[in-house]
């Protein structure tokens, strides 16, 4: 009914009845009064000009009503936003007294149950609150940048995607409810996993290698090979040495020739006990090393003696 009246009314605002024509009559002895002659007497009077007043809206009119009728359609199918847009428009003065005060009317509806959420995110791996976040639903973008102000929004189900530089995009379902008003939507960041854009990329330390050969074992291995070599050496002179002493002058050789000999061997058997133990060494410090480079687990030393020196091999476990 309120919408019949509203289009009638726009429609009456418009309409007219064209005026009869008006006939002059001249009553008798008139003519004597005026003074007119016989010959103008008998001239007849010259027809009025037809007036002819349109009786169908105007273009503006017409579109005042087509946005009051587009108005209920998307309140109705809940596009709250299109509503008021439509709203808008038949409000103004042109639509006429009677269409813009029904749609005054009817936008301080649409308006209240317009639902508005307000946007906000935090980053942890910064601990603070962001604003270049770009907000976006089915890859529209709803804001460039996050400002703290409502966002009014048609009630329903959305997949709001938050953008930021530098972290991976968050995806947060929501549903909004008509008439929800300054819902709070916030999003937490991770840590960033890629660099922003101009930024130089984080230097992660390399991670020490584990599991190899420490450099103390590689040198005992070498001190012990060396022993073993000596002691193989010297044998082998001694050796031979002793066979032509027993051959050329014994039972009568030299004093010197023998302390030679016997020199000989002694240095042999000291090569033998340094190889044998720096080998020993390489091993334990290889077995007793960590995963990682560190400081040598075991030290190996050749200090002095009554009599000599001797090797102090320490391991620590």
């Amino acid at each position: 009914m309120r919408i019949v009246m509203i289009l009638t009314a726009a429609c009456a605002a418009f309409a007219a009845v064209s005026p009869g024509v008006a006939l002059a009559q001249s009553a008798p002895g008139s003519n004597a009064a005026s003074g007119a002659s016989p010959a103008a007497e008998s001239e007849p009077a010259a027809p009025s000009a037809p007036v002819t007043v349109s009786a169908t809206p105007s273009d503006a009119k017409l579109a005042c009503i087509a946005a009051f009728e587009g108005a209920q359609r998307e309140r109705n199918a809940g596009h709250f936003l299109a509503s008021r847009a439509a709203l808008i428009q038949c409000s103004e003065a042109q639509c006429g007294e009677v269409l813009a005060a029904e749609c005054t009317r009817m936008f301080a509806d649409v308006e209240a149950a317009t639902p508005s959420v307000v946007f906000s995110a935090h980053d942890t791996g910064r601990n603070m609150d962001r604003s270049d976040v770009a907000v976006s639903v089915g890859g529209k973008q709803l804001l460039e940048r996050l400002d703290g102000k409502p966002i009014p929004i048609d009630p329903g189900e959305y997949e709001l995607t938050f953008s930021a530089p530098g972290v991976e995009p968050v995806k947060v379902p929501v549903v909004i409810r008509t008439g929800e008003k300054y819902r709070v939507i916030n999003v937490v960041f991770s840590a960033p996993t890629r660099p922003e854009p101009g930024s130089a990329p984080a230097v992660t330390p390399a991670e020490p290698e584990g599991g190899g050969v420490p450099v103390l074992s590689y040198v005992l291995g070498g001190v012990g090979l060396a022993g073993v070599g000596a002691f193989v050496g010297l044998r082998v002179i001694g050796a031979s040495d002793y066979d032509a002493m027993k051959d050329t002058c014994a039972p009568n050789c030299l004093d010197s020739d023998i302390d030679n000999l016997k020199l000989k061997y002694l240095l042999s058997n000291v090569a033998l006990g340094v190889g044998a133990a720096s080998l020993g060494a390489a091993i334990v410090i290889y077995a007793a090393s960590p995963s990682g480079p560190d400081e040598p687990a075991a030290t190996l030393a050749l200090v002095p003696a009554p009599g000599g020196s001797r090797v102090v091999f320490d391991a620590r476990f």
